[in-house]
């Protein structure tokens, strides 16, 4: 039996409506009683992970989330860090000096504040926010300085010709001193290098003393494949992207079949 199950939210965790449903609590509570600890592990921030992780009953010192793609992990109720990783200064400056010209729309992302920089607040930033609870902020860059933020990511999000326009000539020395990857058809996020949910997820996993080989991951998207590779199973939604399903070692049902409720049900028996 497995002692660590991490699951992604969007596209596996909630279904279409954003919800989270009877079956997948009930099947995720039944993997708690039997002492298995079950982490959400997501590129949200806390604020867009608390009301269902409350509804889960996770929302305690002793359960944990990852959550800002592995940028930040803590324990439930988000009163203890046990891993944060940041942006460094020089980093943040090289980034941000490549999209000045962009006409994109970018957010630095601290542990508690979505900050709109360079840019009006678009249609994608303004949904993306919505869905994680956050009031979109103006970073001044004639009066506010990057040296005084925690920036756990960037992120880039517009319309899905610009993202991919953006993703496909985006500069090499960012790619290759940052993690970059693309979440959504309009979400590019940055971070530190060799940051992603890989990362958070074996910094619980030592957290808590539990071996790689007996964590299951659930994801559907491409910012899932870090912890896909640190895992002993991986599993994949029927809806998930066709790198994660190469990745899979199983796929269960799509996250409107309850898809979650099934994997878990599944590998406890």
């Amino acid at each position: 039996m497995y002692k660590l199950i991490a699951i992604d939210m969007d596209g596996t965790l909630l279904n279409s409506d954003k919800k989270v449903s009877k079956e997948n609590i009930a099947t995720i509570n039944e993997a708690m009683k039997r002492g298995i600890r079950v982490a959400i592990c997501t590129g949200r921030p806390y604020s867009g992970i608390e009301p269902y992780a409350k509804e889960i009953g996770l929302c305690k010192d002793d359960e944990y989330i990852i959550s800002q793609n592995g940028s930040y992990v803590s324990n439930g109720n988000d009163t203890k860090t046990i891993s944060a990783k940041y942006l460094n200064v020089e980093e943040t400056n090289k980034i941000l000096s490549y999209l000045e010209d962009k006409e994109i729309g970018v957010v630095l992302v601290t542990d508690k504040d979505y900050l709109a920089y360079n840019c009006e607040i678009n249609e994608e930033m303004k949904r993306d926010a919505d869905l994680v609870f956050k009031t979109i902020k103006m970073f001044d860059k004639n009066k506010d300085s990057i040296e005084n933020l925690k920036l756990v990511k960037i992120m880039i999000m517009d319309n899905s010709h610009k993202i991919d326009n953006l993703i496909e000539n985006m500069d090499k020395n960012i790619i290759n001193s940052c993690y970059v990857v693309r979440s959504m058809p309009y979400l590019i996020e940055i971070m530190a290098k060799n940051v992603d949910k890989g990362y958070g997820l074996s910094k619980l996993a030592d957290h808590l003393n539990i071996d790689h080989k007996d964590i299951m991951v659930i994801g559907d998207e491409l910012n899932d494949i870090g912890m896909f590779k640190v895992a002993g199973l991986g599993v994949a939604m029927a809806n998930a992207n066709i790198e994660i399903k190469r990745l899979a070692d199983f796929i269960t049902l799509s996250n409107d079949e309850n898809g979650v409720s099934y994997a878990i049900d599944y590998f406890m028996k």
